[in-house]
């Protein structure tokens, strides 16, 4: 069977015997939408708010909060939607980067497509290390002083635009997660990323997730400015198939229940060998790659070989966790330098070592070899040769290819 894996924006083909695949598994299918219904329904009936024009009604230069280069939300379709309402260049526009590096300007034409002119004056991109434009409003119960950018709390109203998808740690993107960590401080979301290291922090999970339950009380701590949530999800081919908007919580909740048909993709068993191939854009970095390893962990045999595709054209991105293998000499070694204390990023090099415990990870990526073997990955120059060489390790194997597999979560 020949099958074709993205990569660095094209594709690649390989070569596996029919009886040795376990299946190739992409989103699930979902009926095709006129997506300017969608968004002119939702925004005409929201969840638990007014309607989108009585929500603006005399609130003067509303604050947009999107999405960065690393999501693939259709800000400019939505953008589309809402100037039927209000003028874009009588709003603000604030990207919420988390802890991202900030994007480039050709990012920046590409989040905001043709509107990126009407924007331009009024938009803003949050620093999370910019302290002079932090504004705090207390602690959670667990630890995280909640402190965000100073242009939410200066706005009579806020706009937030995102999409639902899996999240390996926060269990869904969207939602709260505008706020932390999206336009909060750098010590807000170390301090909130640090609970990924515990029980509950996984893919999908928002009930006991401690991560995803801080986030929810920022929400309260932020105090009761109006804020008026879309949600998108999107299909295979990034067309907006579902939303929700009006209240965060409801939208969030509603999009959650929607996200969960397209993304978690059923399968009748572990596999033997999984290719996890991240997809655009969160290809670009082993940071984010990283999220394609998690999707799929559940599914890989005790004992397997996970192969993560990435073309990583960004590097490693912050190198904080590759940092810490290098550190700790083995991946049982990470746990014991967590002892010393907490970095943003720790939370991925303790859940790779946690894998590595009971299976193999290799990698196909642009990076360069040695830094995949400090952190005790095997590295490959072509998914051909990883698979070739799996099957010599695992001649009665078989191997299963998620072709999306940092959106994609199987689930048996």
């Amino acid at each position: 069977m020949d099958i074709a894996i993205p990569y660095n924006g094209s594709s690649v083909t390989v070569s596996v015997d029919d009886g040795r695949v376990a299946g190739v598994l992409r989103p699930n299918s979902t009926p095709v939408r006129d997506e300017r219904e969608v968004l002119a329904g939702v925004l005409a009936g929201p969840l638990g708010s007014e309607p989108f024009q009585s929500f603006l009604s005399g609130r003067q230069h509303p604050l947009f909060i999107v999405n960065d280069a690393d999501r693939n939300t259709p800000t400019p379709k939505v953008l589309d939607a809402v100037r039927t309402f209000i003028p874009l260049d009588q709003c603000r526009f604030l990207v919420a980067t988390g802890s991202h590096p900030r994007p480039t300007d050709a990012e920046l034409d590409v989040l905001f497509g043709g509107h990126i002119g009407s924007v331009r004056p009024r938009l803003f991109v949050h620093d999370a290390r910019d302290d002079a434009r932090l504004v705090s409003y207390g602690t959670t119960r667990r630890g995280t002083e909640v402190r965000l950018n100073r242009l939410f709390s200066e706005a009579d109203c806020v706009v937030t635009v995102g999409s639902v998808e899996p999240h390996y740690f926060a269990g869904w993107t969207g939602g709260r997660k505008f706020l932390l960590p999206g336009i909060a401080g750098f010590r807000s979301i170390e301090q909130n990323h640090r609970l990924a290291l515990e029980d509950g922090s996984a893919v999908t999970a928002l009930q006991g997730n401690p991560v995803h339950e801080d986030m929810d009380e920022a929400l309260d701590l932020a105090g009761s400015k109006p804020v008026f949530s879309i949600q998108l999800v999107l299909d295979a081919e990034g067309r907006i198939c579902f939303a929700a908007a009006g209240n965060m919580r409801d939208a969030f909740a509603a999009a959650v229940e929607q996200a969960k048909k397209v993304y978690c993709v059923p399968v009748r068993e572990k596999a033997d060998k999984v290719v996890a191939v991240a997809a655009p854009p969160l290809d670009a970095s082993l940071y984010q790659a990283h999220k394609a390893v998690e999707n799929v962990r559940s599914i890989l045999k005790e004992g397997g070989i996970l192969i993560l595709v990435s073309a990583c054209p960004k590097g490693i991105g912050n190198d904080s966790f590759v940092r810490l293998f290098q550190k700790a000499g083995s991946p049982k070694g990470v746990f014991q330098r967590l002892q010393d204390g907490y970095v943003l990023g720790y939370h991925k090099a303790a859940k790779l070592a946690d894998l590595m415990n009971r299976a193999r990870i290799w990698a196909v990526t642009g990076l360069q070899p040695d830094i995949l073997t400090s952190m005790f990955i095997r590295p490959f120059h072509s998914v051909q040769k990883a698979l070739d060489c799996a099957a010599e390790e695992k001649k009665d194997g078989r191997v299963l290819f998620v072709l999306s597999a940092t959106t994609v979560v199987p689930t048996i």
